[in-house]
């Protein structure tokens, strides 16, 4: 399974906050936040981003209790899932 587009919250397309992100686009199909966090901590199953082989979401919690997803940290500055084209 592949992430190849994030939806982000209404008013912070421009953000580079993983949680302004709304939902992922899974093999081009739209997935909330919570259902894929949840997927992944049940499942264990890795869902890579964009072209990579090795660069895969994890599921966060927030200090607030907000679910999220990120990638699994890497030498990059910038978290590759907010690389990827938005909506």
């Amino acid at each position: 399974m592949q992430v190849n587009k994030i939806k982000m919250r209404q008013g912070r397309l421009c953000s580079y906050n993983p949680l302004d992100i709304q939902g992922v686009y899974i093999d081009n199909i739209y997935h909330d936040v919570g259902d894929v966090y949840d997927y992944i901590i049940k499942t264990g199953e890795k869902i890579y981003v964009g072209d990579s082989c090795e660069v895969h979401l994890i599921g966060v919690i927030a200090l607030n209790g907000k679910r999220y997803l990120r990638t699994a940290p890497n030498k990059t500055f910038v978290d590759d899932l907010l690389k990827l084209p938005r909506e």
